[in-house]
């Protein structure tokens, strides 16, 4: 049997599908094939896939399948004993890429790794705290308590009998997710690499980004309620994702947690801190507003709290695990901006899946195929 395959779902014209083939097929040689699932493909990823034949197999749909209907073809097509999923817009550095992952399933089940986003842009270096905050948060998961909530379809290999022993991926929106989490009901063995890592790309536009975070959102409110009750009692797999991916859900925790009684003795100690330092023609009208805005100032106080904490975690992790390039600005863009626009889209999509699941009605999405 041959060793690996490696499955490439293709829509269209992806701008990286030229440099991934020729990577791969480098590595390839005779431990396994590569096989490319095309949607719809313009002139240009034809003309890609005939270059590199017969170095790889392809399979051509004139008319949209979907991505769900693509990555189980190329499953059955596959001769290989290991299974390696990746989209066609990433970008692989590592020479020895598919020698590690080989080297590295041996004794898992299922295996991904570092996924980082091609930063060129403000949205892109968010996009990419997005993804270290998924891995740090599956890290958390897999490290401590052995299971996660879902996978992310950019890249992960499993073995191709677990692959067929979970039926392989199911008609949903977020396929990867909900893979994921059948594997975690399953009880299968799951690792995450810290030595494999490659690049994705990120949305180009904010309107992009909506689309992407729509999908998202609803398919992951259709994953949490299809399997609800699993979810629901195992809090340790979701609360780490929930905490990293949505931020501003920290501060809600410490409010609540932490007593009235210290956040007052802080302070009260800033307080003094002023009277030392600014003048009595200063510090009056200072104090004075602060005896009307007490509660403003403990909501002020503690929301800079924990974005100091959360900025700590998320540079010292940007620094031990080489992450890509941060600016300092990103930090409060992400956290007092971005993340909570993504916290409200998740809610609102959420709310209206919940509704559609009661009035029995299929929520589907124009620009996506399950």
């Amino acid at each position: 049997m041959t060793e690996i395959s490696i499955i490439i779902p293709v829509h269209r014209d992806p701008h990286l599908l030229r440099d991934l083939i020729k990577r791969l097929s480098g590595q390839i040689s005779k431990k396994g094939e590569i096989i490319v699932i095309a949607d719809e493909p313009s002139q240009e990823t034809l003309k890609i896939l005939e270059e590199y034949t017969p170095e790889i197999k392809y399979y051509i749909n004139k008319k949209r399948r979907g991505k769900v209907y693509a990555l189980n073809f190329g499953a059955k097509k596959a001769k290989g004993a290991i299974l390696l999923f990746l989209d066609a817009d990433v970008k692989i550095e590592d020479d020895t890429f598919i020698e590690k992952v080989i080297a590295e399933i041996q004794n898992t089940s299922i295996l991904d790794g570092k996924i980082k986003c091609i930063t060129s842009s403000l949205l892109s270096r968010l996009v990419s705290i997005d993804y270290f905050n998924t891995y740090l948060s599956s890290r958390l998961s897999v490290s401590k308590f052995k299971t996660r909530f879902g996978l992310n379809g950019v890249f992960f290999a499993i073995k191709r009998d677990v692959f067929f022993e979970l039926d392989g991926f199911k008609k949903t929106i977020v396929e990867d997710a909900d893979f994921g989490v059948r594997a975690s009901i399953a009880d299968i063995d799951m690792k995450l690499s810290k030595n494999l890592e490659l690049y994705t790309q990120s949305p180009n536009t904010w309107k992009e980004w909506y689309i992407q975070r729509r999908r998202w959102a609803i398919g992951g409110s259709i994953c949490i309620l299809d399997h609800f009750k699993y979810l629901f009692l195992k809090p340790k797999i979701w609360i780490p994702i929930l905490l990293m991916s949505y931020p501003s859900i920290i501060y809600l925790l410490v409010s609540m947690i932490l007593p009235d009684y210290i956040i007052y003795k802080l302070i009260s100690l800033l307080l003094s801190f002023l009277v030392f330092i600014l003048p009595v023609g200063i510090i009056s009208p200072v104090l004075f507003t602060f005896s009307f805005g007490i509660v403003i100032l403990k909501t002020a106080l503690l929301t800079f709290i924990t974005f100091i904490i959360w900025s700590a975690i998320i540079l010292i992790g940007y620094k031990k695990l080489r992450w890509n390039k941060i600016k300092w600005y990103d930090l409060p863009i992400y956290y007092f901006i971005y993340s909570i626009i993504w916290l409200l889209m998740s809610y609102l999509f959420f709310i209206k899946v919940g509704i559609a699941r009661i009035r029995k009605k299929e929520i589907k999405l124009e620009d996506w195929i399950t």
